[in-house]
């Protein structure tokens, strides 16, 4: 899967202009799902955000989620 984000932030000082500062992440990734008999499904995944333009740093997000039936 490939998320996307994109988060503007503008800037207001006490004196001056206004700055608009942008950043633009691209989040490709890998997530699955193990599912039990007994109902119980764990979903593991792990990502790689990349940031693109004058945001360019990259990370690691990892995932863990633990479904169950609730009757």
């Amino acid at each position: 899967m490939c998320e996307a984000l994109w988060n503007a932030t503008e800037n207001v000082p006490k004196e001056g202009a206004r700055t608009l500062e942008n950043a633009v992440f691209l989040n490709p990734g890998i997530r699955f799902a193990i599912n039990f008999k007994n109902g119980l499904q764990i979903v593991p995944g792990l990502a790689v955000p990349i940031g693109i333009g004058p945001s360019d740093s990259f990370g690691l997000f990892t995932y863990l989620s633990f479904e169950h039936p609730l009757f």
